[in-house]
């Protein structure tokens, strides 16, 4: 009989990668997959043809709420209703608990999860995985110093499915469905759900202050986060609107068709520009570049909470422009339009990545010889 494996996810990134190990798993003969997700994993799901069961049910900000109640006992159901000999889940971020850390926390047998941020975990309540899949040594060093647990260098299976897409035709095709010219010169913001930090704003703030001291003309790409709220990120556009370049909102379709429209992608510490650093890497030409916006003293204090700014490999390797001081910010981002500074972004990404090709199947593989083992009694 095939081992039962029970995969559910939670947030977007998580999803992304998730999807392609789904999807590799269709073609292996060796599980019996069930599939799980909260909004708003389920809805990229859905857009991706892959079949699960939606939970329906919010996120619980404090373990002891009914809302926790009500994930748990979701969990224990999940777990409970067919054979499951191994639990995969994605990573959320720790803000808050949901079906993955619910599921984590009941779960009996084996459990993975599939890592996505670097050293990053959520143990809402109170129990991570045994086992981490991660994106690489950095990753897997992270994760022993911050949580004493075992960690398998995999890759990123997200970006896997990359190898089939032309992002020039891509970006051609985005930017004549949001009326962008083919040659206009597109920075695109791509927001975070980060709202009620106030160095969120002052960040915004400083882009659109050096956007508008640029010497050239600029259109700006919006698009918000998938954990943003539409009444937050109406007040991000806001901003933008009152300023003195064209701003386009780009929130339909999917974020890896905005980043492609952008010739410069500018986040705080969004997973989207790792997704820019791999569309350089399958581009057989400069396409963009993108820019970590880490200036702001509040956010900076928040991220270096979670991981080391320096020495992340997308900054450490200059994958992604980091933006550590302010008054920087207007010179970088004029500089990211320099044909000969963008060759040398793309060509650190086509010689410093690593082929996630075999990603998928070293998740998989790693998986089934867990399985294989002598489980110690729980």
């Amino acid at each position: 009989m095939k081992p039962g494996l029970l995969i559910t996810m939670r947030d977007m990134a998580g999803a992304a990668h998730l999807a392609e190990v789904i999807r590799a798993l269709a073609r292996d003969s060796r599980f019996e997959v069930r599939v799980a997700a909260q909004m708003p994993a389920s809805e990229f799901l859905t857009r991706m043809g892959i079949a699960h069961r939606r939970i329906e049910l919010p996120p619980a900000r404090e373990t002891g709420s009914t809302a926790a109640a009500d994930l748990l006992a979701c969990a224990r159901r999940l777990l409970a209703e067919a054979p499951t000999d191994a639990v995969l889940v994605g990573l959320s971020t720790p803000f808050d608990g949901g079906i993955d850390e619910a599921v984590l926390a009941e779960a009996r047998v084996p459990t993975f999860l599939l890592q996505d941020f670097w050293g990053e975990r959520n143990a809402f309540f109170g129990r991570g995985a045994d086992l981490y899949f991660v994106l690489d040594e950095t990753a897997q060093r992270r994760n022993a110093v911050r949580f004493g647990v075992e960690s398998v260098i995999v890759g990123s299976a997200r970006h896997s499915a990359y190898a089939t897409r032309d992002f020039v035709a891509i970006r051609q095709a985005k930017r004549r469905s949001l009326g962008i010219d083919q040659h206009a010169d597109v920075i695109g913001y791509f927001g975070q759900a980060l709202q009620h930090m106030a160095g969120y704003h002052r960040t915004v703030a400083a882009l659109i202050e050096a956007v508008e001291r640029m010497p050239r003309k600029v259109t700006v790409l919006l698009r918000m986060h998938p954990r943003e709220t539409s009444d937050h990120f109406q007040s991000t556009a806001r901003l933008f609107a009152q300023s003195r370049f064209r701003t386009v909102a780009a929130n339909e379709g999917p974020v890896d068709d905005c980043l492609a429209a952008c010739d410069v992608v500018c986040s705080l510490f969004s997973n989207c520009t790792y997704d820019a650093s791999f569309q350089n890497f399958y581009s057989p030409a400069p396409l963009l570049v993108p820019v970590s916006m880490l200036f702001d003293p509040e956010i900076v204090a928040y991220c270096r909470e979670r991981v080391d700014l320096e020495a992340l490999p997308i900054h450490a390797s200059k994958l992604v422009v980091p933006v550590y001081e302010r008054t920087s910010l207007g010179e970088v981002l004029e500089t990211s339009f320099d044909p000969g500074f963008r060759n040398q972004v793309w060509s650190r990404a086509r010689s410093q990545l690593a082929d996630p090709a075999l990603s998928c199947s070293r998740l998989i593989d790693g998986i089934f010889a867990k399985l294989r083992r002598p489980q110690p009694c729980q």
